[in-house]
């Protein structure tokens, strides 16, 4: 008789110390290769890709470790790590930052983050990401949306751009707060 109620306290200090689906999950994610190969014509000043292309790849993801959890309310939070897309001949899309903040949106989860850079009253660029997951279980799929795009007069032949990107993860069993480079010596 005794265990039940001490095993009652463990799940009550469990629940009140967060554990279980607030945790920050750590997912494994391939992500589709930003190339020339998939980039449209629209990225570049001439309207289409260099031809030919001078050096291709099938077959091939990129890697990231990523970080997702519940903040409070309905805010989430992703950490994608600091990365840059470069398109074409549109102005790059740089993702800086400890993390993105979204939420749920329909089914979905999404986060977006805008950088505007003001060269001059005549030349104003936007950037964007938007991360679409359309799955947050055990695996993790969906979409990042790259949007380029240069405003004002003095923005000369800078194209607009825009490129979807596939994505998909599995979530990974580990602690992020583990300092592999530390080490303790006995006495």
């Amino acid at each position: 008789m005794r265990s039940i109620p001490w095993a009652v306290a463990v799940v009550m200090t469990s629940g009140l110390l967060g554990c279980g689906d607030t945790q920050p999950s750590i997912y494994r994610v391939a992500i589709d290769r930003l190339t020339v190969q998939n980039l449209p014509g629209s990225c570049y000043t001439s309207g289409q890709a260099p031809s030919p292309i001078p050096d291709t790849a099938s077959n091939v993801v990129n890697q990231e470790q990523w970080v997702i959890w519940k903040g409070l309310e309905d805010a989430m939070y992703l950490e994608p790590g600091d990365t840059s897309y470069n398109l074409g001949s549109a102005a790059s899309v740089n993702i800086t930052g400890d993390a993105i903040q979204g939420a749920k949106q329909d089914d979905n989860y999404e986060f977006t983050t805008e950088r505007v850079r003001t060269e001059s009253a005549n030349e104003v660029y936007t950037t964007s990401a938007t991360y679409t997951i359309e799955d947050l279980s055990d695996t993790l799929k969906g979409t990042l949306r790259l949007n380029s795009r240069c405003t004002g007069t003095d923005c000369g032949n800078t194209p607009s751009c825009e490129v979807t990107l596939n994505f998909a993860g599995r979530k990974i069993d580990a602690d992020r707060n583990i300092d592999f480079g530390s080490s303790s010596s006995g006495g």
